[in-house]
């Protein structure tokens, strides 16, 4: 269980790193933790929590898909938010909302102050992942895209990557479940 739970914390890093590099979650990633989490529910979560499990990931797609249409995160936002709570069992949900509230306003503090020195550090990132990331065919077009800079609102909803927040939230969440946090 604790390799699965690794590979999951892995997936979830590269949609952190995807977003910041590129502002955009890709839908094969969240494809993949959904698809991931259909075993994980069915064969390790405790069956009397499952619908409420289910309840909250649907109930978190449709706050963020309301979030989005205001502007106040991304579609993918919405996305990874709600895959998240599927591998997050209901006790664990406040926790990961608070973990997940302060990296995302590290992030905005860090993104506001920072801006110039963020974008040296995506095109860095950029131009390391290309050369392995760019040959997976599902991914390639993120490196064909114009580089978009942070302060770049009128291409942006939002100029903070709040994906990064949720993903390092679940590593978090997961982490805990492992037993390496305690």
């Amino acid at each position: 269980m604790t390799a699965f739970y690794i590979f999951i914390m892995l997936l979830g890093l590269i949609v952190a790193l995807y977003d910041m590099m590129f502002y955009k979650i890709p839908n094969i990633l969240v494809l993949a933790l959904t698809l991931l989490a259909i075993p994980h529910l069915v064969f390790f979560a405790k069956h009397d929590s499952l619908y409420l499990t289910l309840g909250i990931s649907i109930s978190f797609l449709m706050i963020g898909f309301i979030c989005t249409r205001f502007g106040w995160m991304g579609a993918g936002d919405a996305k990874l938010l709600s895959v998240s709570a599927l591998w997050v069992a209901p006790t664990h949900i406040p926790a990961m909302i608070l973990v997940m509230a302060i990296f995302g306003a590290f992030l905005a503090l860090v993104y506001m102050t920072l801006g110039a020195q963020i974008d040296h550090l995506r095109k860095n990132l950029i131009c390391f992942t290309h050369p392995l990331m760019s040959k997976i065919p599902v991914l390639k077009d993120y490196y064909q895209n114009e580089f978009i800079p942070s302060h770049s609102s009128h291409k942006l909803k939002t100029p903070i990557p709040y994906g990064v927040a949720i993903s390092l939230a679940l590593v978090y969440i997961l982490l805990i479940r492992i037993g390496a946090l305690s």
